[in-house]
């Protein structure tokens, strides 16, 4: 574990996979019995080491050739129902997401929903990156920093942040977490709260200073899957 530690500083999201694995060293050497079993989710975790240092020891992938922003956000209470809204807005594309979770995930923390909204966006607009760096701006610091660092205690976040790193190798495109203030996020979130009518007038407002309604994508249902 301390020599991928080390790697980690070669291996893009190379924290994200060992997480599990330095805790179940901690566990272990907490442990008074003299028995520690492996689970599946280590042993993953391990061959994903093993072919990443096969393919990616030190190479950088990405050849930049233009940087996108998108802007993400997420409410609690944001749906006409009451339910939680995810929002998300691509600048380049003119493209958006509005949706609210399925009921299973409609009592996530507001940090995990943000976190949810990362993995929609890799799934809608990841595909379509190759070889474009993307900043992503969010208003919570505690996605920001996940995103960034690669580091949380919570194996949910970690499951969720996996898929953000995981497209980004597969389709070829980076991602630069960038933070922004709840209040210049705007766009994001009036995406996350369609009931609202304040958000409904800044969207409406929004559209007609750009000349054109933007494209809402369609989100699958097996998009929300972690």
């Amino acid at each position: 574990s301390g020599k991928l530690l080390q790697a980690c500083g070669v291996i893009f999201a190379g924290r994200l996979f060992l997480n599990r694995v330095l805790a179940t060293k901690r566990r272990a050497a907490r442990a008074t019995y003299k028995t520690i079993y492996l689970d599946e989710a280590f042993r993953d975790d391990v061959q994903w080491w093993l072919e990443a240092l096969d393919l990616r020891n030190g190479v950088s992938f990405l050849v930049q050739k233009s940087t996108m922003v998108i802007t993400l956000d997420a409410s609690t209470t944001g749906w006409s129902d009451g339910s939680p809204g995810i929002g998300a807005y691509n600048f380049d594309k003119n493209e958006y997401i509005s949706v609210s979770p399925p009921p299973q995930l409609h009592n996530l923390h507001i940090s995990d929903l943000e976190l949810l909204a990362h993995v929609l966006v890799a799934r809608v607009w990841g595909p379509e990156l190759e070889s474009i760096h993307v900043k992503v701006y969010t208003d919570n610091k505690c996605c920001w920093y996940l995103a960034k660092n690669g580091r949380s205690a919570h194996d949910q976040r970690l499951r969720m942040a996996r898929i953000f790193a995981l497209s980004q190798v597969e389709h070829n495109y980076r991602v630069e977490p960038a933070w922004i203030s709840t209040g210049d996020n705007w766009l994001a979130d009036a995406y996350s709260r369609p009931a609202d009518e304040k958000s409904k007038e800044r969207i409406r407002i929004f559209s007609q200073n750009i000349g054109g309604n933007p494209i809402q994508r369609h989100i699958k249902p097996e998009m929300f899957n972690f």
